[in-house]
This record gives structure tokens, sequence and C-alpha cells, in this order.
């Protein structure tokens, strides 16, 4: 599951989420990087009204994947997560595009 921290952050602001895009990052000390919280949240943000992006960025071994400064030792987390916000901006401008249309057709 995910933490109750989140699940009361995602009930406090819950319309803030109707019609946006979600991009979700998982993190864990495990080799799965979080994937059962991941297919957990992409279903709660679809109920939410939210928009869950197709791509996702689990990071597994989290504690063995980055530097003590930040950067991944893996140069495929740095071009994982470029994809990543690049799908999260598309999705964003898509949708901000749209929500135009239909303001201006009102």
């Amino acid at each position: 599951g995910y933490p109750g921290v989140l699940k009361n952050a995602l009930d406090y602001l819950l319309p803030e989420y109707e019609r946006k895009p979600i991009g979700i990052v998982t993190v864990s000390a495990g080799g799965f990087g979080g994937i059962n919280c991941l297919a957990q949240l992409r279903l709660v943000t679809l109920g939410m009204g939210a928009f869950p992006i197709p791509e996702s960025l689990p990071v597994s071994r989290v504690r063995d994947s980055f530097r003590d400064d930040g950067t991944p030792n893996d140069p495929a987390y740095e071009k994982r997560a470029a994809l990543f916000l690049d799908e999260v901006l598309w999705f964003a401008e898509a949708i901000a595009d749209r929500k135009a249309k239909e303001k201006s057709s009102s």
C-alpha cells in the first residue's frame, strides 16, 4: 500500500487533483521499487478524477542507486527520469490546451 500520511494529503486536497496529470514516483529499499504502491496509486488517482500518466518512475534499492551527492550510479536512471518528466510535461500541456479550448467555447 501507500503511507497513511499520503492518503491524508490526497483526501485533504482532493479537489486540487481533479482533471490534472499525475506522475508517480516510488522509492524502495528492496528490489521492486515500490511497484505495489505505484499500482495502487494509479487506481486511487483515477478514482479521484486525476489522470495518472502512463510513464512511471519506480526506484529500487535506493541506497545503492545513488551517490552521496544525489547523482545516480546508473546513467539509465537519468534517461528514465528525463523520459518521465517529458511525459509529465506533455500531459500537462495537452490537458491545459484542452481546458483552454473548453473555456473559450463556453
